[in-house]
C-alpha cells in the first residue's frame, strides 16, 4: 500500500496565518514612520509656536520671541534650544510657505516691521517624504491650531 505524502489542511491554514502575521508586522513597521511624521512634526510645531507666543506676551527678556520657519526649520532662529526650536532634515518632511513672525502682548503675529500680520490667517504646511499633507494655522488674533485655516 503506498502511503499519500503532503500537507493536511490544519498544516495549510497555520502556515497561511502565520504567514499573515508576519507579513501585517512588516508593513506596518514599514508604514509607521512616513505616514506619521508629518502630524508628529506639526504637532511639535504647534507646541514651539505657543511657547514662543507666551514668551512673546510676558516679555520675558531671555527669551525668544520671534518665529522663523523656512524649508526645514521651525522655532527660535536667534536662540536654538532643543525646547524652542527643531529641524525636519532628518524626519523628510519640508515646510511651506516661510514666515518670520513676532507677537505682541495680545499674541497676535506681526511681521519684521512690526505690522499686523496673518490677516487672512498664515497657514503652514509639513509634507512628509510619501506626500502626506497636514496643515497648521495661526490667524490674525494669534490661535495656533492644527488644519487649515478658515
Amino acid at each position: 500500500m503506498a502511503r499519500q505524502q503532503g500537507f493536511t489542511l490544519i498544516e495549510l491554514v497555520m502556515v497561511i496565518i502565520v504567514l499573515a502575521i508576519i507579513s501585517v508586522t512588516a508593513a506596518s513597521r514599514y508604514a509607521s514612520k512616513s505616514s506619521f511624521s508629518a502630524e508628529l512634526i506639526r504637532d511639535q510645531a504647534i507646541s514651539i509656536a505657543r511657547q514662543i507666543q507666551i514668551s512673546a506676551m510676558q516679555q520675558q527678556q531671555l527669551a525668544c520671541a520671534s518665529l522663523t520657519i523656512t524649508e526645514s526649520l521651525f522655532g527660535c532662529a536667534t536662540q536654538q534650544t532643543s525646547a524652542n526650536y527643531l529641524t525636519t532634515t532628518n524626519d523628510q518632511v519640508t515646510i511651506t510657505p516661510h514666515y518670520f513672525l513676532n507677537f505682541n502682548l495680545l499674541g497676535q503675529p506681526l511681521n519684521a516691521q512690526g505690522e499686523r500680520q496673518c490677516m487672512t490667517g498664515c497657514e503652514i504646511t509639513f509634507t512628509a517624504s510619501n506626500n502626506n499633507q497636514v496643515q497648521m494655522c495661526i490667524n490674525q488674533q494669534g490661535y495656533i491650531h492644527s488644519g487649515a485655516c478658515l
